[in-house]
């Protein structure tokens, strides 16, 4: 008898558990912005100004007597800064209470139909920045159905702009081409319109910006493509160190941004050959001062050949205890003067002087040259040298005769 009486309480215990779960229902949003338009003091024109936002929300399974749906507004610290209340109302009824957020008609398309509605201005509880997140919680109540709420997350509106680049040459530019040509499709919002574009070379370090002055695109078509032009003449990359492009966007509903082009000058170390200087020297005496010229064909671009923008300076040198060395010149300069004997015809020429005391043995000479890329003068040096790179110039010292 009393396993027919366990039997009975559990299945009364099934049936009381399956009654409970038919007699709950979930709100499920239908519709719900994930944008948020808000009013920013300093554009003009607003770029939402009359836009309001609408919420759809409807219960799953569907339940009568339920009059509303009511969502609670939370910024991102979790206080509650504003609600409203949705309505199956078909938007034909006046709702003057509540907050000013929220329109006095619900918005709703068709009354009946289980889709509950609000059409809001988000702008009545949002602050005048882009970004600021906002949480939205919905809930209702009926006196014997539990019905589950709903959570919602939209943040105001931040302005997009997306640039894809067309380069010629592809990839990079360099010293040999002098030139490159780049088209820009750009993507922005609807409601926007860009109004100028900008590229320059880009600075280093964090808070990267445009460093000197930019050179202006035009527009080919619309406000959504844009062509310009970058040259190694625009010498800010030897300034800045860098090749690296930028583009500075202005758009009429205030964006000011600069995007990375993922594209530039490429800035390889020089070509260097060191060939031209003897293997051995001999000096005429000892105790005297022999002067002799240290020579470097220097390029930033090997063909065509291309000198400018590259130099070459000795920036040490090493020998055994019998030779004392002077550099006479450290910069080596294509210039006919100084030592060099014809005027830009690539080859760069500095000067050291040597002296010793009496020695029988050949000796050794080191002398390393320092190579870079920077903006410079046919007779004059660099302040900074970049994308360097060191060469060695080994000479046998023989005693005079």
């Amino acid at each position: 008898m009393r396993w027919v009486f366990a039997l009975w309480a559990l299945s009364l215990l099934i049936w009381s558990c399956s009654d409970d779960e038919s007699q709950a229902t979930d709100i499920v949003l239908v519709e719900a912005p994930t944008r948020l338009p808000f009013i920013e003091n300093f554009w003009d024109p607003q770029p939402y100004e009359t836009l309001a936002v609408r919420f759809v929300a409807k219960l799953e399974p569907g339940v009568e007597d339920v009059d509303s749906i009511i969502c609670r507004v939370r910024d991102v610290n979790g206080d509650v800064v504003d609600s409203f209340e949705l309505f199956d109302d078909g938007g034909t009824i006046l709702h003057e209470s509540g907050s000013t957020c929220q329109l006095p008609q619900s918005g709703d398309a068709e009354a009946g139909n289980g889709n509950y509605t609000r059409i809001i201005q988000p702008w009545e509880f949002a602050s005048n920045w882009s970004g600021q997140e906002f949480s939205f919680e919905f809930s209702a109540s009926h006196p014997s159905i539990t019905i589950r709420g709903a959570a919602h997350t939209a943040q105001t509106w931040v302005p997009t702009v997306e640039i894809r680049t067309i380069a010629d040459p592809p990839g990079q530019f360099t010293f040999c081409v002098d030139t490159a040509y780049i088209e820009m499709h750009i993507s922005r919002d609807s409601t926007d319109r860009v109004e100028s574009v900008i590229i320059g070379y880009q600075m280093p370090g964090p808070g990267d910006g445009l460093g000197g002055i930019g050179l202006a695109c035009t527009a080919v078509s619309g406000d959504t493509i844009w062509r310009g032009f970058m040259s190694t003449s625009n010498t800010t990359w030897a300034e800045l160190g860098r090749g690296d492009i930028l583009a500075q966007v202005r758009t009429r509903q205030g964006i000011n941004r600069l995007v990375g082009l993922e594209y530039g000058l490429s800035l390889e170390p020089p070509f260097v050959d060191t060939s031209i200087n003897p293997d051995t020297i001999r000096l005429t005496a000892f105790d005297t001062p022999y002067e002799f010229r240290v020579q470097s064909e220097t390029l930033s671009c090997q063909w065509p050949r291309l000198t400018r923008f590259a130099r070459s300076e000795i920036f040490s040198t090493n020998s055994t205890s019998a030779i004392s060395v002077l550099v006479v010149s450290q910069t080596l300069t294509d210039c006919g003067l100084f030592g060099d004997q014809v005027a830009q015809d690539g080859i760069s020429t500095g000067r050291v002087q040597l002296q010793s005391s009496a020695f029988t043995d050949p000796q050794l000479l080191v002398i390393r040259l320092r190579s870079g890329l920077g903006a410079s003068t046919l007779c004059s040096g660099m302040n900074m040298y970049f994308s360097t790179r060191y060469d060695d110039i080994r000479i046998v010292v023989l005693p005079p005769l």
